[in-house]
């Protein structure tokens, strides 16, 4: 599945029977986005997508149902269509993900022998991250085809290297709607990275040995879904070093540091369990992650010492309530 965020769509609305001029972006999950837009393209021509994810199923639904839970207040009717701009939704998004232990990766992939190019969304540091190239290759000169996966990490990149795995001499910018395609910076995660690298190495092991058994094939879902859990704590990692240099740019710091209080919460009504068992129950709870952060009311909560229901039957609020404030540092960091 794609979850995707579309452009600003223009229009008007009534307020006190006066005429405003008004926009959306509309967010939603396809099989097919192409088709998708095409359909859209009959009613909104040239209308496309800002961002387009590939998710699992279950957590593309989850991911609409957040956005119509909390951003109830800027809801177009019943529709999938909210009165907030392009960069406001992938914040937002950004947010939802964190929650779930995760954050935003995508990929490149142009020409089957350069690979496919995954990278960190800019929404977090301005510019996009390139991270490593995952390539099929044979493991043996025999073998009639490709199929095992390859990693190389990137550690200096720029615009000539993006043209290049493009395959273009020149600029072209036609298909990008708010950012330059090329906004590409050096990896700048690439140490922190590096402190990962086993652990991503032993995860590549293994999908090869599935193809090696002729299991299911690896999907580009389960790819991005592994890698953005561990991209998760390697801005966990750069937020904890840098905290204290305001040199530094820190990324959705106070999302980081509530996961760690919900962490710390859970490692004291079990301890001695495993960081592992510890992260899973977190993640199985994410939804209201968000309300237990910011909604007004507080957490229902029957228990002072769970207040995140990790030992508890899971209670919820109906509807999210916040201050008008809260509602808006639900979409930027200026809040």
């Amino acid at each position: 599945m794609i979850f995707y965020i579309t452009e600003s769509i223009g229009g008007t609305r009534w307020d006190n029977g006066k005429k405003h001029k008004a926009s959306h972006v509309k967010v939603g999950i396809a099989n097919d986005v192409e088709q998708r837009f095409k359909e859209y393209n009959i009613v909104l021509p040239y209308i496309s997508p800002v961002r387009k994810y590939p998710v699992s199923k279950s957590f593309g639904r989850n991911l609409e149902k957040m956005f119509k839970y909390y951003l109830r207040e800027f809801r177009l009717w019943k529709s999938e269509c909210y009165h907030v701009s392009p960069k406001e939704a992938i914040f937002f998004l950004s947010r939802c993900y964190i929650s779930s232990g995760q954050v935003m990766i995508n990929y490149l992939s142009k020409r089957p022998e350069k690979g496919d190019l995954f990278y960190l969304d800019s929404i977090y540091f301005g510019k996009k991250i390139p991270l490593f190239i995952i390539k099929k290759v044979r493991k043996f000169k025999k073998d009639s085809i490709d199929r095992d996966f390859s990693i190389e990490l990137i550690k200096d990149w720029g615009r000539k290297k993006t043209k290049a795995f493009y395959g273009e001499r020149y600029d072209f910018h036609y298909e990008e709607v708010i950012e330059d395609k090329y906004n590409f910076s050096k990896n700048i995660l690439y140490h922190f990275i590096k402190r990962r690298e086993d652990v991503i190495q032993n995860q590549i092991n293994l999908w090869n040995k599935y193809n090696d058994e002729n299991k299911d094939q690896i999907s580009i879902e389960d790819m991005i879904e592994f890698f953005s859990q561990q991209m998760f704590w390697v801005l966990r990692d750069y937020n904890l070093i840098f905290k204290n240099n305001k040199k530094k740019k820190k990324v959705f710091i106070r999302d980081f540091e509530f996961f760690e209080k919900k962490l710390k919460s859970y490692q004291s009504l079990v301890p001695g369990e495993s960081l592992g068992i510890c992260v899973r129950r977190i993640r199985a709870r994410y939804f209201y992650s968000l309300s237990w952060m910011l909604d007004t009311k507080g957490s229902p909560s029957k228990l002072k010492s769970d207040p995140y229901m990790f030992t508890a039957d899971l209670r919820y609020w109906t509807r999210f309530s916040a201050t008008p404030k809260i509602y808006k540092s639900l979409l930027s960091n200026k809040y």
